[in-house]
């Protein structure tokens, strides 16, 4: 009887000393974990790591050549218009582009070098932040969540606005938590008001981020009575609104692409139903919060994360923590929008909820760290060693037509010809010219007739050797690289192939009178 009573407390006591021993160890090393210069270090460490993958100068791919080759080909004035492929970016955003490449060229890097900027600065911003609603020995772990974030390095290097909305919002963020623990006076609620009312210029959820601050900042007034500072917060919400319709309607004739935007991510379920009081919408919202902490967020374990986020949640309105319900009180409002169709809740349109998302989970984690800090701590490794891995030896990328564009280079004959697939039209345009192919045509689209197919094979006809150019990026998009090369097998010899990242080219030796095969869009 004894033996077995003592067989059963041995794990329970060999668990007490371990973690007896990790709280003497994290006592003994807090002084580090809590000091500036390795909380600094973390910051560093996430800079290294956008610049490299900044200077890494991966191709362009297709949506962000798209929106690239708006940027380099208009003017101004032009970006007011209807963007060409269905692009959306934000007014500010599209001209801070067009004035970098005015005066640095339309490299890639310089092309890049806004959301790279923006990139460095949200990790100095995030500091800031995560000093301000975080216990000390939170703050390193968040720090480490941001800085490894995979798909936050990946988007610091692509030309697309997700890189600025993430630094947007904690801007704004950081300067609502200021108004809240200062005195407010009628000059500080016009500057949070005209800050707010250029940052809606600048990101498209920056209007959730403001709507969030505003209403928690009203209400704390509110509570206390002071109808002198809520009246001012609704002053500076008023500015809020005036820029927001002014980004409105200075961008209403360029919107005709926000219907098809719309529709492009309702067959991706990225509308919540609404009003939300279904099993459906419960359903929907249980998967939506899954999906975003695995993709923005970067969670291999969306389940532990969650787990950990629920708790950081439940100690902020324990605590009544004014500064992380700031945090999520944007959320509410995106979900709004999204039930309202007019903004998707999924994957990269969420990246500027990562902040949010990693300071509550650093919450959790700290709260159960206070209770057992074995468990905190493998909680933090746990979560942590995933990103780690993939910011460091698997990072992000999409199809990389330039090692596909120098093959073809390498072995060109002069009389040959080039066939762009549809989808990698965009890419191709952008690096035509310093690969030397001048003029190029498209693989027809499938939904069109085959007479069209026919338009294009007569303009080459004269021509006995075709590359054909595919994006085999997207492995859904496999039963239509084969479909294309039965086409091509048809009515040539394949001479030469060569495949890699995400982009093939097939040399084929034509047959007399052969038509060029179809290709549907992506």
């Amino acid at each position: 009887m004894n033996e077995h009573a003592s067989g059963k407390t041995a794990p329970r006591s060999v668990f007490r000393r371990v973690s007896r021993s990790t709280k003497e160890w994290l006592q003994r090393a807090e002084p580090f974990w809590v000091s500036d210069k390795l909380c600094w270090g973390i910051v560093a460490v996430g800079g290294a790591l956008r610049v490299a993958a900044y200077l890494g100068n991966r191709s362009l791919w297709r949506d962000e050549a798209a929106l690239a080759m708006n940027i380099i080909e208009r003017s101004y004035a032009g970006l007011l218009q209807p963007l060409d492929s269905y692009q959306v970016a934000p007014l500010g955003f599209l001209m801070l582009e067009k004035t970098v490449t005015l005066v640095l060229g339309s490299s890639e890097y310089a092309l890049r070098l806004i959301p790279l900027l923006a990139g460095i600065i949200s990790l100095v911003l995030f500091k800031q932040v995560a000093a301000q609603c975080l216990r000390p020995a939170a703050v390193p772990i968040a720090l480490s969540f941001f800085a490894f974030s995979e798909r936050l390095i990946y988007y610091s290097s692509e030309v697309k606005q997700y890189s600025i909305d993430v630094a947007i919002a904690l801007l704004m963020v950081w300067t609502a938590f200021k108004i809240q623990s200062e005195e407010l006076s009628i000059a500080r609620a016009a500057g949070f008001g005209l800050l707010g009312a250029a940052a809606v210029w600048f990101s498209h959820p920056a209007i959730f981020v403001l709507a969030g601050a505003g209403f928690v900042l009203f209400v704390q007034s509110a509570v206390k009575k002071d109808w002198k500072r809520a009246l001012l917060i609704c002053g500076a919400g008023g500015l809020w609104l005036a820029g927001f319709a002014g980004s409105y309607a200075m961008s209403k004739p360029a919107a005709s692409a926000v219907g098809f935007f719309l529709r492009f991510w309702s067959d991706y379920d990225a509308f919540m139903p609404f009003p939300p009081f279904s099993i459906t919408a419960a359903k929907w919202l249980w998967h939506s919060f899954s999906l975003t902490l695995q993709d923005p967020a970067g969670f291999a374990f969306p389940l532990i994360a969650g787990l950990a986020l629920t708790i950081g949640f439940c100690v902020a309105l324990m605590n009544r923590s004014a500064k992380l319900l700031l945090l999520i009180a944007p959320i509410p409002f995106a979900l709004i929008a999204s039930g309202l169709h007019k903004y998707p809740f999924l994957e990269r349109l969420l990246l500027w909820l990562v902040p949010s998302i990693v300071l509550l989970i650093a919450a959790g984690i700290s709260a159960v760290a206070r209770k057992s800090a074995l468990i905190g701590m493998a909680l933090a490794i746990v979560l942590l060693f995933q990103p780690m891995v993939r910011s460091i030896a698997a990072p992000h990328a999409h199809e990389d037509i330039k090692p596909a564009l120098g093959y073809v280079r390498d072995h060109w004959q002069e009389g040959d010809a080039i066939f762009v697939q549809r989808i990698a039209r965009h890419s191709f345009h952008y690096y035509a010219a310093r690969y030397g192919f001048e003029e190029f045509d498209l693989l027809s689209d499938g939904h069109k007739k085959r007479s069209k197919v026919e338009g294009i094979a007569k303009k080459f006809g004269d021509r006995d050797r075709v590359w054909a150019l595919l994006s085999v990026f997207n492995p859904d998009k496999v039963e239509e690289e084969q479909s294309s090369l039965e086409h091509l097998d048809r009515i040539g010899t394949r001479l030469d192939a060569h495949r890699e990242k995400g982009v093939a080219v097939y040399l084929y030796e034509l047959s007399m009178g052969a038509s060029l095969p179809d290709t549907q869009q992506d």
